[in-house]
């Protein structure tokens, strides 16, 4: 008997340990506004947990912003730059996004082709 209770103890601890514990949305949201973590450790647990990017941006703009979610404004450039880099956006993304803050087509290429011209010198 003394035997069966020291496995069954031993396996609780085993099944408990084995267990992944991830913060909460709430916690990664208190943390990114405390300046505790980036935004890239930010967008890996968001993904973890299980939001898609398109939900992680939109969780960004709201921090980075303090806004309500009604109105749509618009994050510095160098953010949505910084989010293409990471790969938190893709190409079109940001495209679209550049043409909604009034951008001319001519502006968009020239943003775009540097941006891929600095991720090429990185590779």
């Amino acid at each position: 008997p003394s035997s069966y209770i020291d496995s069954v103890i031993h396996e609780a601890i085993t099944i408990k340990a084995d267990r992944v514990k991830v913060p909460s949305i709430q916690d990664l949201g208190g943390w990114l506004k405390s300046g505790f973590i980036d935004e890239k450790y930010y967008v890996e647990k968001m993904r973890l947990i299980g939001y898609q990017d398109a939900d992680i941006q939109i969780y960004l703009s709201v921090i980075s912003e303090g806004m309500e979610t009604t109105k749509r404004k618009f994050l510095p450039l160098k953010t949505y730059q910084r989010w293409w880099t990471e790969k938190i956006i893709s190409t079109e993304k940001l495209e679209e996004i550049l043409v909604q803050m009034g951008l001319t087509s001519e502006d968009i290429e020239k943003i775009i082709g540097e941006l891929e011209s600095k991720r090429n010198e990185s590779d």
